[in-house]
């Protein structure tokens, strides 16, 4: 059997395996070049083709097999996708007894999951705003890269990013933080200004991901070296600290766990640190949401030069782009702009 003919056959001998027998899973099968017919398909692709292809396109990028896990709460709907290709090449192997213990393991797996996992129980409780603010948290996106996802989620925008509100919690029984971000319609339950609940989100960020600041040479010396560093190692911003920045050297700015680190830009006090370090104006660079950049305006490094460095880190280094914008960020107005192409 060719690849076309297994895409063929695929529904039919899906509604004949183990798998559907046991549960009669909604499923949907889009494959290459297909047009959504209604609005919930189309948002099924974009979403697919936003995260897989970085595009928004409505028409579908690749063959893909979608299962309707179900609701197992709520608010908390799981679909499952598998890419096609990749089970025709289990079915070369053995069969379709592989491709369906494939698909079955990842679905008693996703289930096992979710079924460990505190988060849904927190979902159902997010209309209760004292319930969940302590795990509330602020991480950053491009926007144009997302506006399908963020079509109903909280969020600010500033220039090409985005300021995204999650609930985020660490899942030892996963070893992974979970976050899931929350639809706008809880903000007319918690009756609070959204200054006010991103104000309180900073905080938690700010307590869970303290602000650092490394060289460039100290910063490749951690990634190579295996030993512990000293915890207050680039805590510029601790009481006494005798970090000094020098215009000739390129920092980078992150957090102790190097997450959240693009944020940390708006943790309180820190634009008046980073002030004082330029000594007036400076540029900003979020390359991603790991750290950002600073470059002082009178400093030695001119636009032109910035924007060669950031293309070129963007070539080598980056799997997805934060901001493809260089910022001013202008000390007398305390405000963030974008710098004019």
């Amino acid at each position: 059997m060719d690849y076309e003919e297994f895409l063929d056959m695929f529904s039919f001998w899906f509604e004949e395996s183990p798998i559907y027998e046991q549960r009669h899973y909604e499923y949907k099968i889009f494959t290459d070049g297909y047009k959504g017919q209604n609005e919930q398909e189309r948002k099924m692709i974009r979403n697919h083709n936003s995260v897989c292809n970085k595009s928004d396109s409505d028409t579908m990028i690749g063959d893909i097999f979608f299962v309707d896990l179900g609701e197992v709460s709520e608010s908390v709907k799981i679909m499952l996708k598998f890419d096609l290709e990749l089970l025709f090449e289990a079915y070369e192997i053995d069969g379709w007894d592989l491709v369906w213990k494939v698909v079955g393991e990842l679905i008693d797996e996703r289930f096992a999951k979710t079924e460990e996992s505190k988060v849904p129980k927190l979902i159902r409780e997010s209309y209760d705003y004292d319930r969940i603010k302590d795990y509330l948290k602020l991480s950053m996106v491009n926007y144009d890269d997302n506006k399908n996802k963020l079509s109903n989620v909280i969020y600010k925008r500033i220039g090409d990013m985005a300021i995204v509100l999650y609930m985020c919690e660490y899942l030892p029984e996963l070893e992974m933080d979970m976050k899931y971000s929350l639809s706008e319609e809880y903000m007319k339950f918690w009756k609070l200004s959204k200054d006010e609940i991103f104000h309180a989100a900073l905080l938690n960020t700010y307590m869970n991901a303290l602000p650092r600041m490394y060289t460039d040479s100290e910063y490749h010396l951690m990634c190579i070296d295996d030993s512990p560093r000293r915890y207050d190692q680039g805590a510029y911003m601790s009481i006494g600290s005798e970090i000094t920045f020098d215009k000739e050297e390129n920092y980078r700015f992150t957090t102790v766990n190097q997450e959240y680190g693009a944020i940390s830009f708006f943790y309180p006090g820190i634009q008046e640190k980073l002030m004082e370090f330029a000594g007036g104006d400076f540029y900003v660079v979020f390359a991603d949401e790991y750290e950002f950049r600073i470059y002082p305006v009178d400093g030695p490094k001119k636009l032109d030069e910035i924007k060669k460095v950031i293309e070129n880190r963007y070539e080598e280094e980056l799997d997805e782009v934060l901001s493809r914008k260089i910022y001013r960020f202008d000390s007398k107005e305390k405000m963030l702009y974008e710098v004019e192409e």
